[in-house]
């Protein structure tokens, strides 16, 4: 969960590394509550979020999930946060504990 700079930053090298053009999941949502994003672990969205431009946008009212955008190009909105549907059958990144 990319809740600061540093994280989403080597978040973003690993995204790039598997696949530059693909989008991942990031373990945001505002499915309790539109417009009240929050982490997997139920905590809320704090001061730093890397939107693309226009978003979040819920498009067509199905948009509740964050994932980073897949363009390449910064001008596109490279590595930026985007709402999309839950339900796109995205790869997500997942955090595992240190001792797991």
């Amino acid at each position: 969960m990319p809740r600061d700079r540093a994280t989403n930053d080597f978040l973003i090298s690993l995204k790039n590394h598997v696949n530059p053009k693909a989008r991942f999941w990031i373990g945001l949502h505002d499915q309790r509550r539109e417009g009240r994003f929050e982490w997997m672990d139920g905590v809320a969205l704090g001061r730093y979020k890397p939107w693309d431009s226009h978003q979040p946008d819920d498009a067509k009212g199905k948009e509740d999930c964050v994932q980073y955008f897949m363009y390449t190009e910064s001008r596109f909105g490279a590595n930026k946060w985007n709402d999309a549907d839950c339900n796109d059958p995205f790869p997500f990144i997942c955090q595992v504990a240190a001792d797991a």
